[in-house]
């Protein structure tokens, strides 16, 4: 990608966002190979900018999001097992991921990083967040009309927990509101156990010492394996 952003010279890139996320880190390696991009960079959210994807939305001079899209920004998540020291060390490494990205939402809002944290306590763990919102809360510059919305739906991660009704009556047919819907227009997902498709090892090489980066790479393996199938 760094490659691909050096042959431009700096002309002016549009960068075009539908997405559940994914790695931590991918996202904030993306996120500031835009930011040091020479030219100007306008992101649009067609649909769905969710977890990391909404750090990467961040990177853009400009911030268009279409009306029918959404954001969905949560607290960092992994995997843990092991002793109580291991689990100490991966809430440690958690929280110190959270100050990376709420960071990022404070720095291109101008507003404070406690707020977007208890935003998100407040609402159960995952704020999903209205075109109205993000532009109001500083996530966004503009709400531009767009004829031919893209369905975010097929994207829908079944991890997330508080999705809004209308999105999720369109999710895939194996993806279903469990029964422990939420109050009001939000349901929880949930999916039938399904075996994975086999997904290549991580490219980084990670330390076996490190129980709590063994772990969060063993979170994101689980989580590519259900992307992939989604969109299958």
């Amino acid at each position: 990608m760094a490659e691909d952003l050096a042959a431009l010279g700096g002309a002016p890139l549009d960068v075009r966002l539908n997405s559940p996320g994914g790695d931590l880190f991918e996202g904030i390696a993306v996120y500031n190979l835009l930011g040091r991009y020479a030219g100007k960079v306008t992101v649009h959210i067609d649909a769905l900018a969710a977890s990391i994807a909404t750090v990467v939305a961040m990177a853009g001079d400009r911030i268009v999001i279409a009306p029918s899209a959404l954001m969905m920004i949560h607290h960092a998540s992994a995997c843990a097992c092991g002793d109580a020291t291991s689990m100490r060390q991966m809430a440690d490494a958690l929280e110190r991921s959270d100050q990376a990205i709420f960071g990022t939402y404070a720095a291109r809002s101008g507003r404070k990083m406690a707020s977007f944290l208890q935003r998100v306590t407040a609402a159960g763990g995952e704020w999903w967040i209205s075109p109205a919102e993000a532009t109001k809360e500083g996530l966004a510059d503009e709400v531009l009309d767009e004829k031919r919305p893209e369905k975010m739906a097929a994207l829908l991660d079944a991890s997330f927990r508080m999705v809004p009704r209308e999105l999720a009556a369109q999710a895939p047919t194996w993806v279903r509101p469990s029964g422990n819907a939420q109050a009001g227009s939000f349901v929880e997902l949930c999916a039938p156990r399904r075996r994975l498709p086999e997904v290549p090892e991580a490219a980084a090489v990670v330390s076996p010492s490190d129980p709590a980066i063994a772990a969060a790479a063993a979170a994101r393996r689980v989580r590519q394996a259900q992307v992939a199938e989604l969109g299958s």
